[in-house]
């Protein structure tokens, strides 16, 4: 009772559980913070864990301090009392049985823990903020800040490996001296480069499932509270189609996060290296200007996509309304005049999808290739005049690339967006 009036004063939600053997490992390595209660022959006892590290359990001891224990100290504090009235009897059994003394430890262990299965060992209360709470709070909890400082940093060591391999094959290309040494120096640092992607995908694979469980949670809480009398003004289309909207907010949003944090990324870095080159202030004024370009490109997309999410929405409501109703349809609409709405329908969806693909077309395609082709004509000057060194033509040119990798995931993300 303490323990969840404590949680209402708090607002933390405190969920009930009954711990058993089958569930105790899983309990203490992954669902911290949680309060364990158990008897021992001096009464009631309590146990409080903070989650786990590194495979071992973080436990606030009786001085206050967090340390971290072995996962069979605490599994034989909770299950001991129970197991040690089995043991004359498993023992007995190995016995007779011959096990060797090296695995006779870990046999008795697991025929222990097999025999008590999921019976009650003690109970318990898992401490968590309710889904309804501030949205920050949850990503804190969920240590999403965290794995995004931790992902980013992979990232930025990635370019600067990228930009140190830009700086070496290209200034020995174009001095005309590409010896063993530099190329090997090369293949180095993009060798280097395998291992640093592997982490960063598995970061933003782990970024993506956390933001993805508080975002499919939140949803469902917000669909449990729904109004009732809401409900009952809207047709089933109406709601079949948000929840379908509700699948492509969790999937595009989740996309645009991601990928707008990189892109921002790159285009920061994608700067610093343009300002380094031989076009120098000339192409990061390009870059500003280009990019509110595609700015202005995304708000003429967004009215488009605006009116063709109404359109469609309308055209689910409708569809599903006609084939709830198709019997009373058939009966009493003329066959002349049958067709004649879906066909307007039809024809208004091909309209403003048409509408809709001319305002992508300029964003998603046009924008990081003419990038190029302007930050080529930029590169001009200082190539026909002869003041552009190697190295700093090299720096231009990776920057370049750079920057059309960081727009292609810009303009991806703004229209998710």
């Amino acid at each position: 009772r303490w323990v969840e009036w404590a949680g209402g004063r708090l607002g933390i939600e405190t969920d009930h559980v009954d711990v058993s053997a089958a569930s105790v490992e899983t309990l203490l390595l992954g669902a911290g913070p949680a309060v364990l209660s158990f008897a021992s022959d001096d009464g009631p006892r309590f146990v409080m864990t903070l989650g786990s590290r590194f495979g071992r359990p973080r436990v606030l001891c009786p001085d206050l301090r967090v340390r971290a224990c072995r996962l069979a100290i605490v599994r034989d504090v909770l299950c001991g009392a129970r197991e040690a009235a089995l043991m004359p009897e498993i023992d007995r059994l190995l016995d007779m049985a011959r096990v060797s003394r090296r695995r006779i430890g870990r046999v008795r262990s697991l025929m222990a823990r097999e025999r008590l299965g999921d019976e009650r060992l003690a109970a318990g209360w898992i401490l968590r903020l309710p889904p309804s709470a501030g949205f920050g709070r949850l990503l804190a909890e969920a240590r999403v800040p965290r794995r995004l400082g931790a992902m980013l940093g992979v990232l930025a060591l990635m370019y600067v490996l990228e930009i140190a391999g830009w700086r070496v094959i290209g200034a020995a290309a174009l001095s005309g001296r590409l010896d063993l040494g530099w190329l090997a120096a090369w293949v180095l640092l993009v060798v280097s480069l395998i291992p640093l992607r592997l982490v960063g995908g598995w970061l933003d694979a782990m970024l993506a499932l956390d933001v993805a469980r508080l975002i499919k949670t939140r949803l469902l809480v917000g669909a449990l509270r729904f109004d009732i009398e809401a409900v009952r003004q809207q047709g089933v289309g109406q709601l079949l189609g948000r929840v379908m909207e509700s699948q492509a907010f969790e999937s595009l949003a989740l996309n645009f996060g991601v990928a707008a944090i990189v892109s921002t990324l790159e285009l920061g870095v994608a700067a610093w290296v343009l300002s380094a080159g031989a076009a120098g202030a000339i192409h990061v004024a390009m870059l500003g200007g280009w990019l509110l370009a595609a700015v202005g490109l995304s708000v003429k997309y967004f009215r488009r996509l605006t009116a063709w999410t109404d359109t469609r929405l309308d055209m689910t409501h409708a569809l599903v309304e006609r084939m709830v109703g198709h019997k009373t349809t058939l009966a009493q609409e003329s066959p002349d005049r049958r067709d004649e709405e879906q066909d307007r329908t039809i024809g208004d969806y091909l309209h403003v999808s048409a509408n809709l693909d001319r305002a992508a077309m300029p964003l998603v395609g046009a924008m990081p290739g003419g990038w190029v082709l302007l930050a080529i004509l930029g590169l001009a000057p200082a190539f026909v005049s002869g003041s552009a060194t190697p190295a700093s033509l090299a720096i231009s040119i990776g920057g370049i690339l750079l920057a059309n990798r960081a727009l292609s995931g810009v303009t991806s993300g703004l229209s998710s967006a």
